[in-house]
């Protein structure tokens, strides 16, 4: 009958110490999220912009929901690329930028591609940078 007893209290002590492993609040792990290259080009035909991802053509509202959702997929650090043909204006460039940045990416560079040359420049925005002539030789 002791043993009995002991036996149902053994029991009971591990019965109630796995319960209280499970009872608090479950942790769930932040699933890494992978960092992607994003490349948005941008062209203007018919005198209104197209976008494209790869070979996805978007119009400017379509590709804001595109971007959102490849943000669910993609680490804030990723790399978001806009590549503006040279028949672009000028004024066209914040648009992509403004929706890369408000669906949560830190990373956006922006070039400018002349398809007369093939030539590819990058465009940086921030403060201006002072130089000097003080380092050119004489």
């Amino acid at each position: 009958m002791i043993r009995t007893k002991s036996l149902v209290a053994s029991a009971f002590l591990l019965l109630l110490a796995c319960n209280s492993i499970h009872a608090g609040p479950k942790r769930t792990s932040a699933k890494a999220l992978a960092k992607n290259q994003i490349v948005v080009s941008a062209r203007r035909v018919n005198g209104s912009v197209e976008y494209a991802i790869g070979k996805f053509r978007y119009s400017k509202g379509d590709l804001r929901e595109c971007i959102g959702e490849m943000r669910l997929s993609s680490s804030i650090d990723s790399d978001v690329v806009m590549v503006l043909e040279d028949t672009m204006a000028l004024s066209d460039i914040k648009e992509v930028p403004q929706m890369v940045l408000s669906a949560g990416f830190k990373n956006v560079r922006v070039f400018v591609y002349w398809k007369g040359t093939g030539n590819m420049a990058e465009l940086f925005f921030g403060p201006v940078v002072k130089h000097s002539l003080d380092h050119l030789p004489e």
